[in-house]
């Protein structure tokens, strides 16, 4: 967080950002051609991060909506808290069951949402985030699976039959 706000030296400080060659000069630290040509990538509205540090081990680029949505330079998230009132328990089969309604709803045309054009926008085919298998990189990606309560104390018939599909299909 310090070497971002520039305050220890680093790939993110405002020395190494201000030109290409300060970023380049050191050695643990690469120019971010992508971020310098669209403004940088944003760590504060005002503050674009050119320079960063250079992977050991660098990987292909990302493919379509594998990487995490990102606002103001950060991913985006969304966190649904639930309680269960009364002295009820949230993993109660009754309340698992609403968890999984409300969703599926969320995850999916959420009651009908459109993009900009007028034209149908469901969460699971514009915007999810996408997993691919392992091997070929031109493989059709899937929307990733959801961090949810239910995916961690719930296994229907039908949620086995998924994994098993998944994982013949070199997902892991």
């Amino acid at each position: 967080f310090e070497e971002a706000k520039g305050e220890v030296r680093g790939c993110s400080d405002d020395a190494h950002n201000e030109n290409q060659e300060a970023c380049e000069a050191d050695s643990a630290c690469e120019w971010d051609t992508t971020a310098a040509n669209s403004g940088g990538r944003q760590d504060t509205a005002d503050k674009p991060i050119k320079c960063k540090t250079k992977q050991l081990c660098p990987a292909p680029p990302p493919r379509t909506r594998e990487r995490p949505l990102v606002y103001n330079g950060g991913p985006a998230w969304v966190s649904v808290i639930y309680e269960a009132e009364n002295g009820g328990n949230i993993l109660d089969d009754a309340n698992l069951e609403w968890i999984r309604k409300f969703e599926e709803e969320l995850l999916t045309n959420v009651k009908g949402v459109k993009g900009k054009d007028g034209k149908a926008s469901p969460w699971n085919t514009d915007w999810c985030r996408l997993s691919y298998p392992e091997g070929p990189r031109n493989s059709t990606g899937r929307c990733a699976a959801p961090m949810s309560v239910t995916s961690l104390f719930s296994m229907t018939a039908e949620g086995r039959q998924k994994t098993k599909e998944q994982v013949r299909d070199g997902f892991s």
